[in-house]
């Protein structure tokens, strides 16, 4: 019995560390950031069919969630031309901007883009929290 209050206790108390971790914004180097971006570049490469490097405005992180958004450039640091992409129609009705969002859940040691977004002219993640189950604290404004 005692044992089984013991275990109980630690469980609550671990859980508790976790429902607490407040969102940050990992180190630029560090293997999670790295991580992170590996995860993030292999998506947005799919989409645009050329490599990318990102300009990042956000990156927060928060119990196994991560969301940033940004800019992708190619490796030399200059702008995509979208119109070498699958955008191109939305580019040329001007409905496009060249900025990312993407949302990312942790599952083991690995991280897994629930949404990966280019070229929005609006917020979609505010809906995200309710429809992913996300933190708050991870997108901006608010606060985290």
């Amino acid at each position: 019995m005692i044992r089984l209050c013991i275990t109980l206790v630690l469980l609550a108390s671990l859980s508790m560390a976790v429902c607490a971790q407040k969102a940050y914004t990992p180190k630029q180097g560090s293997l999670e950031r790295k991580a992170i971006m590996e995860t993030m570049r292999k998506q947005c490469e799919k989409m645009l069919g050329q490599k990318v490097v990102f300009v990042v405005s956000h990156l927060k992180v928060q119990s196994g969630w991560a969301f940033s958004t940004g800019v992708p450039r190619q490796p030399n640091g200059k702008r995509i031309d979208y119109l070498k992409t699958q955008f191109r129609e939305y580019v040329e009705l001007g409905v496009f901007d060249d900025s990312y969002c993407t949302l990312l859940t942790k599952v083991g040691k690995t991280w897994k883009v629930k949404r990966f977004l280019i070229g929005m002219t609006d917020v979609p993640w505010v809906v995200w929290p309710k429809e992913f189950g996300a933190p708050k604290g991870i997108f901006p404004g608010a606060g985290g």
